[in-house]
């Protein structure tokens, strides 16, 4: 990864977090509560001394993983009719499913992990 690589990657990771965080500071103080599509934070750092470097990264986003939902194996068919209707889903509908991402840069590795989420995730026995 060169260094250009590294910035064009944060940009694009940093972009829509900042616009969640900012949406969330633009209604700080009302009372009612304000839903929103993505988490604001992600970008996983470690801080030594003056040595400040990214780690890793870790996101939650309605999935773009539809040709892996519902099916046991991979159905291609299938992706783009299940995120439209995913995507249509109003922020805070608890149908929504999402899918977990994180990147590792520890140690040089550069490591993905993926998800695919529904809530409830379990009932309580």
């Amino acid at each position: 990864m060169t260094l250009e690589d590294g910035e064009e990657y944060i940009k694009w990771i940093k972009e829509p977090m900042d616009a969640t965080i900012q949406r969330l500071k633009d209604v700080q103080g009302c009372e009612s509560l304000l839903v929103v599509d993505r988490c604001p934070v992600g970008i996983i750092r470690e801080v030594d001394g003056d040595r400040d470097r990214m780690i890793g990264n870790i996101q939650m986003t309605r999935t773009d993983l539809g040709q892996f939902v519902d099916t046991d194996s991979v159905n291609p068919e299938g992706k783009e009719e299940i995120e439209a209707k995913n995507n249509q889903l109003e922020v805070g509908d608890p149908s929504i499913i999402w899918t977990f991402v994180s990147k590792s840069l520890a140690d040089g590795q550069k490591q993905w992990t993926y998800g695919i989420i529904r809530l409830p995730l379990s009932e309580s026995p």
